[in-house]
């Protein structure tokens, strides 16, 4: 019988007597507005974006601990990644919600607070859309949205559960970003009221302002700051 590699070392750990203590993703949702509740007002989008933080902590903490981060479903939604409960306590009964992450005190180890430290650095200055773009990148996010989608339009929401297996399989996605935050030096400069913070490999030249200058007077540009890095020879912003 196959057994899912992850949840093997997990319940491994059990057995061996090691600590290994479950979030909810209610309490996850909680610390994440209380750092900044300024980004999760009352609104569509407010929620959107709190529901693709909480996905990609999930592969942060499966990238780096090759463990779960917390128990419930993901399930793939049109706009992205979900964690319906979550979506459904925002968007029914958003005051209690965010009073209860005011008064917020979280209790996680040290491997989930860095978790979440480094997914609100990596993906928190980004706004609820270019989130849920960054979402549809995921192969998993694709199969598992339109398999689920049946004959008539409706959804069958059995099939469209993201895995542990599924999400494995792209983990090499989020390294990549891991890797490419580490390396990101103090080097930063203000164009046009955007902030662009470099990595240290890359050559600021004239022409890498040139180009600059004019993303941050397209429509593209929506963010406050953003990152600049090389990979696989090719420029990088987001």
């Amino acid at each position: 019988k196959y057994v899912n590699p992850i949840l093997e070392l997990f319940f491994i750990k059990i057995l061996k007597g090691g600590v290994v203590k479950m979030l909810t993703a209610t309490d996850l949702a909680k610390a994440i507005i209380k750092q900044d509740p300024n980004s999760f007002n009352n609104s569509f989008d407010g929620n959107m974006k709190l529901q693709k933080l909480l996905f990609f902590a999930y592969m942060v903490h499966l990238t780096n601990n090759e463990e779960p981060l917390f128990r419930e479903k993901i399930r793939a939604f049109a706009k992205g990644c979900v964690v319906d409960g979550v979506r459904e306590r925002y968007q029914y009964n958003y005051q209690d919600f965010i009073d209860e992450s005011y008064k917020f005190k979280p209790d996680f180890t040290q491997s989930q607070l860095e978790t979440m430290d480094t997914t609100i650095k990596l993906f928190g200055h980004l706004s609820a859309k270019v989130l849920s773009e960054l979402t549809h990148q995921f192969d998993f996010w694709n199969r598992r949205f339109h398999d689920s989608i049946n004959s008539d339009c409706t959804y069958d929401q059995d099939k469209n559960v993201i895995t542990i297996d599924d999400m494995l399989q792209e983990t090499d996605k989020i390294e990549k970003l891991l890797n490419a935050r580490t390396s990101v030096s103090m080097k930063e400069d203000t164009i046009n009221g955007i902030k662009f913070l470099f990595d240290d490999n890359i050559e600021i030249t004239d022409s890498l302002y040139d180009f600059l200058f004019d993303f941050s007077n397209s429509e593209e540009a929506e963010e406050e700051v953003y990152n600049v890095y090389m990979d696989n020879n090719e420029l990088v912003v987001y």
